[in-house]
């Protein structure tokens, strides 16, 4: 059964050191795996603590943490009381695309 992680706890693993990213209600620890990302580390370190999902989307498919588990552990699953909070992408996506579009 997967472990039930609450977003106040997603929220403390929020550095470059220590980096979870919530995908789809789904909760990653991409520490290990941002280095090596070809888009970059910083647009992982920008979702560190947070849902990254929306701009997930709009670059990768859906299988892709299948070809990333050992880098990219599953650590559990979004609390789904928490689920219905403001995403913190809605802040963060306008800055994202400003990085990308100069």
């Amino acid at each position: 059964m997967a472990r039930i992680i609450p977003l106040s706890e997603v929220q403390k693993h929020n550095s470059k050191k220590d980096c979870w990213v919530i995908v789809h209600g789904k909760v990653y620890d991409l520490t290990k795996f941002a280095p090596e990302h070809p888009g970059g580390s910083h647009i992982i370190h920008t979702f560190a603590g947070k849902d990254g999902s929306r701009i997930f989307d709009t670059i990768h498919t859906p299988d892709i943490f299948d070809k990333y588990t050992e880098d990219a552990p599953l650590m559990g699953t979004l609390d789904p009381k928490d689920v219905s909070e403001k995403k913190e992408e809605d802040v963060v996506i306008p800055r994202v695309r400003k990085h990308f579009n100069g």
